[in-house]
């Protein structure tokens, strides 16, 4: 007798899952809007704080416009050594980046002292860095995180804020473009599938992976041993950066803050001894 309603549920299933596929390829298949990038190739800088960054967060985009036959350069301003794994974690980027489409030759992994994972950063030094990288690289287009940072994590915020004083103090060279990675609410960033339709239609500027780039994706990750914890295949699940991306450009800001380390500063024995589990 329980039959016919196991069999219906199986059907109902079976049509959902159905509807949700077909919805997803149609809108990786004919809904992508790019970011207007007027010469091709293009010099696309990406500035990450960690590694695996480059993976957990910005893998659709990243495989997306290698694929275009853009130049793609990544800057990771720390090695993620917080518990002595720096070389261990530069080893690991440095396979990564192949799998997605960056050469080893365009990666920068620094080890600086003002940037210890985990510590408050020098906006100034950082801002110095980045536009040194800008100008050397000739990058048209910089991206990176927003003022939420994905993952709340006090390093990815100091990068957003160190490029915002640059594009507000217009030091950057005129045609550099920047673009932010949204941050999103919890629900959104685990649910990818319900996700989709939501960015199609809220998003100015969207990449959205392919079964072929997901799977580059997944590759790039296996290669970050050292992090790969029990939550983290969790995230690589169910996450919406493991296979959307969507982006806003930055924009002015009307009052800077005072020169030197960031606001973060003030809350640094609060991130001190706290490890990267963004998740």
């Amino acid at each position: 007798m329980f039959e016919e309603p196991f069999s219906l549920l199986q059907l109902l299933t079976s049509a959902l899952v159905l509807l949700i596929s077909a919805s997803y390829i149609f809108i990786i298949t004919s809904c992508h809007r790019y970011l207007p990038l007027e010469n091709t190739p293009t010099n696309i800088l990406f500035v990450t704080a960690h590694p695996d960054d480059e993976t957990m967060f910005f893998a659709p985009t990243i495989t997306s416009l290698a694929k275009q036959g853009h130049r793609l350069f990544l800057l990771c301003v720390s090695n993620g050594g917080f518990y002595g794994q720096g070389q261990t974690r530069v080893r690991e980027i440095k396979n990564a980046v192949e799998y997605l489409g960056i050469n080893q030759s365009d990666l920068t992994v620094l080890d600086y002292d003002s940037f210890k994972d985990g510590h408050a950063w020098d906006h100034l030094e950082l801002r110095e860095i980045i536009l040194r990288h800008v100008k050397i690289l000739r990058a048209d287009v910089v991206i990176t995180f927003d003022e939420a940072g994905v993952s709340g994590h006090t390093n990815h915020i100091s990068i957003f804020e160190a490029l915002q004083e640059l594009y507000t103090r217009s030091e950057l060279p005129t045609n550099t473009q920047v673009f932010c990675l949204d941050t999103v609410n919890v629900l959104r960033k685990y649910s990818w599938a319900w996700d989709a339709p939501l960015s199609l239609l809220r998003s100015p500027y969207r990449f959205f992976a392919t079964p072929r780039t997901f799977f580059a994706a997944l590759a790039a990750m296996r290669q970050h041993k050292s992090q790969l914890l029990w939550f983290r295949y969790l995230y690589v699940a169910f996450s919406r950066y493991m296979v959307i991306n969507t982006y806003r450009r930055i924009s002015p800001i009307t009052r800077l803050p005072k020169p030197g380390r960031s606001r973060l500063h003030r809350e640094e024995s609060k991130t001190k001894g706290s490890r990267d589990l963004s998740f």
